[in-house]
């Protein structure tokens, strides 16, 4: 239900909900890249519950992009990936209802991770596009939060069960029309 975001531009630029962490980069080192045969599960959320939240759930979920130039050459990456360490469930509230509404979560960072890999093919043709690389990544992640937000808002965190039928639809339908851009 509750989301974090991590963007991820050849560095990773941590949430301030891990301030009380002592070892923030850990929660990292473990992650799942979306992939359209493989769902999320409850066993993939193994971090420790927030406190003092009316949250049941929390997604932890990427879009990562980098680039290299070489050889009068550029090329980049775009991941959609998942935290399993700094993902939680409530230890007394879970079904598999919520957690499609987890999946969302991670779904709609495939769905962005799509849009700017679309953006990158079309546009970025050269070592002097690396410029318009960042610009194009940082549109693509501010729209994507913006969505995620407006997400978890519409949905009343998964507790309007219209909204979330239409959002799952919406979804699953901007993937498949951009189904040439999925992770690989």
């Amino acid at each position: 239900m509750q989301r974090l975001y991590i963007f991820l531009f050849s560095m990773f630029l941590f949430s301030n909900l891990f301030a009380n962490s002592s070892n923030k980069k850990d929660k990292y080192n473990e992650f799942i890249y979306w992939n359209a045969d493989s769902k999320l599960s409850w066993s993939d959320f193994k971090g420790k519950p927030a406190t003092g939240t009316s949250e049941e759930a929390m997604t932890a979920s990427s879009v990562q992009y980098n680039y290299s130039i070489s050889g009068g050459k550029i090329q980049w990456q775009v991941y959609a990936k998942f935290y399993p360490n700094a993902s939680w469930k409530s230890l007394k509230v879970y079904s598999d209802y919520l957690l499609q509404h987890e999946q969302l979560h991670f779904d709609i960072s495939e769905l962005y991770a799509r849009m700017l890999r679309k953006q990158l093919t079309e546009k970025i043709k050269s070592p002097k596009d690396a410029l318009l690389l960042k610009k194009i990544g940082d549109s693509i992640i501010n729209a994507w939060d913006i969505e995620q937000d407006a997400y978890d808002r519409e949905t009343n965190h998964s507790m309007n069960e219209k909204s979330q039928a239409i959002w799952q639809a919406k979804i699953h339908e901007r993937l498949a029309e951009l189904q040439e851009f999925a992770s690989p």
